[in-house]
């Protein structure tokens, strides 16, 4: 306990379970709240999980596309590109510790016309991507950059960009590790300043 400076015969500090402090001129008392010790519930286990796969997800996406893409989103209610894109792809875990939904990911957001007509196929080690053009689009530039992120473990992302424009069409990439397995996965569109991006969609390769 401490004496106020102001007020001699004021104390604050702790009493017991009784913390004692002044708030606006006034001493307040409040009692500390008791941390429950029941066991958590099954359901409760599943969703504490799940976030902290969501936050780890989140985490391995700070620098190459949370500071890059979700930071310049504008947001409201205080809340940051960090939080948006934890909100945004809570629904793709669906209470899991890995990603149920990979169609529900959202690895970009921005106002760049998106790939149309996306295709994969697989040739050995190496997956072959297309595309189309839209024809009428104020906001599709042929020198736009196509960016791949491939979904690792259904638990984090790869990012690769591919420095392919979209006036190509196309674009072949080299990738030992899918050589056998399906390929889920995601492209977006950046223009050549890095400024503006597209939403992402995502692609499924056998």
């Amino acid at each position: 306990m401490k004496a106020d400076k102001k007020q001699d015969r004021i104390m604050t500090g702790l009493i017991g379970n009784i913390d004692v402090y002044l708030l606006n001129g006034q001493t307040v008392m409040r009692a500390r709240p008791k941390h429950s010790k029941r066991p958590l519930s099954d359901d409760r286990k599943r969703h504490l999980s799940s976030f902290q796969a969501q936050k780890k997800f989140a985490h391995e996406a700070i620098i190459p596309l949370i500071r890059r893409i979700w930071n310049k989103i504008p947001q409201t209610g205080g809340m940051n590109g960090y939080n948006l894109f934890i909100k945004t792809n809570s629904r793709a875990f669906n209470d899991s510790d890995r990603i149920v939904f990979p169609e529900f990911v959202s690895v970009s957001e921005g106002i760049l016309c998106p790939a149309t007509d996306f295709g994969t196929t697989r040739s050995g080690a190496q997956l072959q991507f297309s595309w189309g053009t839209p024809e009428f689009h104020h906001l599709c530039y042929d020198s736009d950059q196509l960016n791949i992120a491939f979904l690792v473990n259904k638990s984090s992302l790869q990012l690769i960009n591919t420095r392919v424009e979209r006036k190509t069409g196309k674009a072949a990439i080299n990738f030992p590790e899918v050589i056998n397995t399906p390929v889920d996965g995601y492209a977006f569109w950046s223009s050549s300043d890095d400024r503006l991006f597209s939403p992402s969609i995502y692609w499924h390769c056998e």
